[in-house]
């Protein structure tokens, strides 16, 4: 199905996802109205998540899941992330330093930050803490 999608350029990026409807995914193939209404339901429900488990799913490199969770416990949303230092998620050993710097890294990045605000504004995506 998600092949479908791309090949009807209905998905390009994640973003295109938050923004699907049930008679986009009625016209694929094995795809009736009572799935993509199931599915339509789900991305709703995708849409509420906590900051651990987003953080985990941006996919930084050495962030596990036991991190994500960590990072999230320590900066309480996506903006304090963003202004972090070094110093600030390598402290109470949050993150060893290797890892801290890929975080540090991946917030610092223009196109993560735009993506992670377009999936907020754009998308719907409502991040809670805890």
């Amino acid at each position: 199905m998600l092949k479908q999608l791309v090949e009807k350029c209905y998905v390009q990026k994640p973003l295109d996802m938050f923004s699907m409807t049930a008679g986009k995914l009625t016209g694929l193939d094995q795809s009736g109205p009572k799935l993509a209404s199931i599915i339509c339901r789900g991305i709703e429900q995708a849409k509420d998540v906590q900051l651990g488990e987003l953080l985990f799913a941006c996919g930084i490199y050495g962030v596990e899941e036991e991190e994500a969770w960590l990072l999230a416990k320590r900066f309480s949303n996506l903006e304090a992330l963003y202004g972090a230092s070094i110093d600030s998620l390598m402290s109470y050993n949050l993150l060893n330093e290797a890892v801290a710097v890929n975080t540090y890294n991946f917030f610092r990045h223009p196109l993560n930050v735009s993506a992670l605000n377009e999936l907020q504004t754009e998308g719907g995506l409502k991040v809670r803490h805890g």
